[in-house]
């Protein structure tokens, strides 16, 4: 069941120039690998890995779901999260081309039903594509690349990998988590609209600075959305109804 908890009246006859989306579980299925899990997941890494990095997913996850702490602690531990993450990468020498073996050998970054033709028809129309993740450039890229979805049109702002001695050593500049996405600048003028796509509340931080119909994918109607689709939906009814000629 798709809900439509409102109609944004400011959006008649308006023309679409640009897209924000999350990435994880936004552009993925729900029950997809995330650009963050596709490492640890993968029988190509240590089991130690693996074991520690689920240690650290069920202590930070239930905060991030948590709707009862403060921003600022959310924040924090949504930091505290990838630091640690990308430390465990780091211990066990996660290099360059483990991670692409592990991504070229990968079958469990899947793509929502329909996504392929959604971005082909935003291509068609001259749309922008926005992609803003809290997860990993370097696996959105070469999954983009993978599906041949890394179109001219989509712009990536995500956290890039550093490298020491060619093992995973951080990321560059400060790192994007779910609670200060409404922190990044995008290139959009005041008087353009858009269409914002995410799978949870901290997602709607994407259209905050800007002028946006809010979609999400999720388990139960929130009605900080405009629309929201099942978390296990389709991009095909948004081909019908959004880029439909």
């Amino acid at each position: 069941m798709i809900y439509i908890n409102r109609i944004n009246n400011n959006f008649y006859n308006k023309k679409i120039s640009f897209v924000i989306c999350d990435f994880d579980r936004t552009l993925t299925t729900s029950d997809s690998s995330t650009s963050w899990s596709v490492i640890p997941s993968s029988d190509l890494v240590d089991p130690c890995l693996k074991k520690e990095s689920n240690l650290i997913f069920n202590h930070y996850r239930p905060i991030e779901l948590d709707k009862d702490i403060s921003k600022e602690n959310k924040a924090y531990n949504m930091k505290r999260w990838a630091l640690e993450q990308i430390n465990l990468y780091s211990r066990y020498n996660v290099t360059k081309e483990l991670l692409y073996k592990i991504l070229d050998s990968n079958n469990n970054m899947i793509l929502r039903d329909g996504l392929d033709m959604f971005l082909y028809g935003l291509k068609k129309k001259g749309i922008r594509i926005y992609i803003v993740s809290a997860g990993i450039y370097d696996v959105i890229n070469y999954t983009l690349d993978k599906n041949n979805l890394l179109l001219d049109n989509i712009q990536i702002i995500s956290n890039h990998l550093v490298y020491n001695n060619n093992v995973i050593s951080g990321v560059k500049g400060n790192l994007i988590h779910s609670c200060n996405k409404d922190s990044i600048k995008l290139d959009i003028d005041n008087n353009e609209y858009g269409l914002l796509f995410g799978d949870q509340v901290e997602d709607k931080m994407l259209g905050k600075n800007y002028n946006t119909f809010d979609i999400a994918f999720m388990d139960k109607n929130n009605e900080c959305y405009d629309v929201v689709a099942p978390s296990n939906g389709s991009f095909k009814v948004f081909n019908k109804l959004l880029i439909k000629e």
